[in-house]
């Protein structure tokens, strides 16, 4: 196995984030949260998701909020109340009255419809791009009505616009200024949102503070902290060591930590099925690669025994096994629990990789750990075992994911061609309405698409077309079904454990907030310490 080796970030950086002195601006009591990755910038129509929430998300609001069992919300986002039209192509949005800007402003119709505007812009790197992109026509109706025509049909559309399905966070449209592919931000370091939190201070490399907003229009969601700081340790053992002296409050966990961390008193919090490990085949779309033929996709997913991983690396607390085929899962429409795991089969694996005329090319695994699963290379690793003995040439490439994702957004995406075979891991949220994940993973970027991670793209932008048209939610569940029992047999990628996320939390931390199937960041606000 081939391995390409980065450097790591230095002790040295982790221990100044972690000890640095609150100043005294902001008096009171403090909360420090360690990710394991950030994107250190503040416009959320750049990399939003994942990474960029981590660094941001506590900032800004939701446009349409999420409430428990995977429901949207009209009480925990700006958006208050929306109606869709019989044809499915009309939505009117009604933002609530009363939501200030950090800067004291009230918002309006206008940051409302900007907000689509920017997401949807060349420039935009966001998961929910495709979301925005659906939109032909913006019409700001009064102070804070916003009537929105799609391109064609689609019933889940306000599903894109909620924490539930992407990561479309509330901006204030002068903010920003215009440029030729898009917008930026008109003073990178002074951002403004409406969030529970606003911007404080920020040392690059080391750590970014927030200072509660003591005008937040949520009373319940106002911040019981006065400070939050974030901070960056990508090492599992010294975040665990942080949280037992605790010098951090709140940090996710990897799967083995949990029993020591609970010997150590911490509590162990965090939400349900919120994210979905998927194994991706980059440009299968490309019959250059051998993941355009069924027979080399299917000797891939058959060629690794996914139990015996799954059980190896994951308590029951923290995971259970993926079946069936993505994006589908016990959340979505279109769920089949009839359909299987991908069962593994080492003597079949074989003979397809002869069917499909495996020629010696290396597979190039992409290996980086994600904020939802920071353990992805260690089922990578697993996986190229596995892969290598079965007679694959195996490449294993360590990267940051901040590194990494430009990838998907390059038009023409770069996948080098002497290779068999690209290989990684993204992590979808669950997304109820299933047809979102479709426009983030699948579609071709023509359609929309980010990753376009399926291998036949006129199919899957013509079936992702023809779902959106079906506006009852019952007949299209139907039809999810029978698409869902259609890509099981195509072989397109594997869904591998539906995840919780794990965080050890102090015991001076008594209560917080989350949603099952929706990620943290934006949730920082509704940590309440002990009396």
């Amino acid at each position: 196995m081939r391995r390409s080796i980065r450097a790591g970030a230095a002790t040295a950086m982790l221990l100044a984030a972690l000890t640095a002195p609150t100043t005294a601006q902001a008096p009171g009591p403090a909360v420090t949260v360690a990710t394991v990755e950030w994107i250190e910038q503040f416009d959320p129509g750049v990399l939003a998701s994942g990474p960029g929430l981590n660094y941001k998300g506590s900032m800004f609001d939701s446009v349409v909020g999420a409430g428990p069992g995977g429901a949207l919300s009209k009480t925990t986002g700006v958006v208050e109340d929306w109606t869709l039209a019989s044809d499915a192509t009309h939505v009117t949005l009604r933002l609530r009255k009363g939501v200030k800007w950090h800067d004291g402003t009230e918002a309006t119709a206008d940051d409302l419809a900007f907000t689509l505007t920017r997401f949807a812009a060349d420039d935009s790197t966001a998961s929910a791009r495709p979301t925005a992109r659906k939109i032909a026509n913006l019409e700001v109706a009064d102070r804070y009505t916003v009537k929105v025509t799609l391109k064609e049909p689609d019933s889940v559309f306000v599903y894109g616009l909620s924490t539930l399905e992407g990561d479309m966070l509330f901006i204030k449209k002068d903010a920003y200024r215009k440029t030729a592919k898009g917008w930026e931000l008109s003073d990178p370091e002074k951002p403004i949102g409406s969030g529970p939190y606003r911007f404080a201070r920020r040392k690059l490399g080391e750590f970014v503070e927030y200072d509660a907003f003591a005008d937040y229009w949520d009373a319940g969601r106002r911040a019981a902290y006065k400070t939050l700081r974030i901070v960056r340790i990508v090492d599992a053992s010294t975040r665990l060591s942080a949280l037992r002296t605790g010098e951090v409050g709140v940090a996710p966990l990897n799967p083995e930590q949990i029993e020591a961390a609970q010997r150590a008193g911490l509590k162990i919090m965090g939400p349900k099925i919120a994210a979905v490990p998927l194994l991706m085949f980059f440009g299968s779309w490309d019959p250059a690669f051998l993941t355009n033929k069924a027979d080399f996709r299917k000797a891939l997913l058959t060629g690794y025994d996914k139990k015996a991983i799954i059980g190896k690396i994951y308590p029951p607390a923290v995971a259970s096994i993926a079946t069936g085929t993505p994006p589908f899962n016990p959340v979505s429409l279109g769920w089949d629990p009839t359909l299987p795991a991908y069962a593994y089969n080492a003597t079949e694996a074989k003979r397809l990789l002869k069917a499909a005329g495996y020629d010696g090319r290396p597979i190039k695994i992409w290996s980086y750990p994600f904020g939802t699963a920071p353990e992805l290379p260690l089922i990578l690793e697993a996986i190229a075992g596995y892969w290598q003995g079965l007679g694959l040439n195996v490449e294993l490439t360590p990267i940051d994911f901040a590194t990494f994702r430009p990838r998907l957004f390059a038009q023409p995406q770069p996948w080098e061609k002497q290779y068999a075979a690209h290989v990684g891991f993204l992590v979808p949220l669950p997304r109820p309405s299933a047809l979102n994940n479709f426009g983030t993973f699948m579609v071709s970027q023509k359609a929309g698409g980010v990753a376009a991670g399926f291998w036949n793209l006129d199919k899957i932008d013509r079936l992702r077309s023809e779902l959106g048209r079906v506006g009852d939610l019952k007949e299209l569940d139907r039809k999810l079904r029978d698409v869902n029992r259609e890509l099981y047999n195509d072989y397109w990628a594997d869904a591998i454990v539906y995840r919780h996320l794990v965080f050890g939390v102090s015991p001076k931390i008594c209560s917080w907030v989350t949603y099952d199937g929706v990620d943290v960041p934006t949730t920082y606000s509704t940590l309440r310490p002990c009396p």
